[in-house]
């Protein structure tokens, strides 16, 4: 594996690298390159405006994965983390995603490999039924291809998520997603915090900041629809995400 395999897969270019300003000093930044973060008024941390850019084209990682289907896992892992420094935040970036790719808690049952949702932590699924492309056997410890894994058809890119979407309550939505099945979908309202600030006529107001959450249908890339268009309303986030069998979805009326 190349050295710098990890920039190829996270790394977008520079932006505006020939671009400085005269007179500044010199810049401490860390070992991605990424300048430190300076104190707020608050004491807490502002964002600095970054240089590089995580690029979500995983494709060579994957690319990586595949060719090494057949292989020992305990190996390729290996393979991965041999040259991923530890306190570099855009290498461990590669390690983050392998799971993407990879069902690494498997369990055999009635003749069956299992797999384990990495997000939801649910039951184990049929492997054939799950989301990943590639697992490890839980007995021979190789990296096995999920012959039952499908790319999304052409069609997704052009059709519409509420077309794709049906309401099973408040809080609870039926989505067809880009493998071609119906997934259960449970969502809840985004937390917020409240803050009191002035406005342009310095009377004190106060205003909702909506705090970090994970979505897990974004996590697991089954969409990648704005938020608003695919649950068809703003403030609310996926909690957990199931494929439904197809008696449920007989008895939900769904195709």
């Amino acid at each position: 594996m190349r050295k710098d395999m990890s920039k190829v897969i996270v790394e977008r270019p520079r932006i505006n690298s020939g671009l400085r300003r005269k007179g500044r000093s010199r810049v401490l930044t860390d070992t991605d390159g990424v300048p430190y973060r300076a104190r707020d008024r608050d004491g807490g941390h502002q964002r600095p405006e970054r240089t590089k850019y995580l690029n979500e084209n995983l494709a060579p990682l994957r690319r990586f994965l595949q060719s090494n289907v057949g292989r020992p896992w305990n190996k390729v892992r290996s393979e991965l983390a041999e040259n991923i420094r530890p306190t570099s935040t855009v290498q461990q970036h590669v390690l983050d995603h392998v799971k993407d790719f990879v069902a690494m808690k498997t369990v055999m049952k009635d003749g069956k490999v299992m797999v384990f949702d990495h997000h939801s932590r649910r039951h184990p699924v049929p492997v054939k039924e799950s989301w990943a492309l590639l697992y490890v056997h839980p007995k021979s410890g190789l990296l096995i291809k999920n012959r039952s894994w499908r790319e999304a058809p052409p069609s997704f890119k052009r059709d519409k998520p509420k077309e794709r979407r049906r309401d099973l309550g408040p809080f609870r939505q039926a989505h067809l997603f880009g493998d071609g099945a119906w997934w259960d979908v449970v969502l809840e309202r985004i937390p917020f915090r409240t803050r009191t600030v002035r406005n342009a006529y310095n009377q004190p107001v106060t205003e909702k900041i909506p705090l970090a959450v994970e979505d897990v249908v974004f996590s697991r890339k089954l969409s990648s629809k704005s938020p608003y268009a695919l649950y068809g309303r703003d403030g609310v986030y996926a909690v957990s995400v199931r494929r439904l069998t197809k008696a449920e979805r007989k008895r939900l009326d769904l195709p």
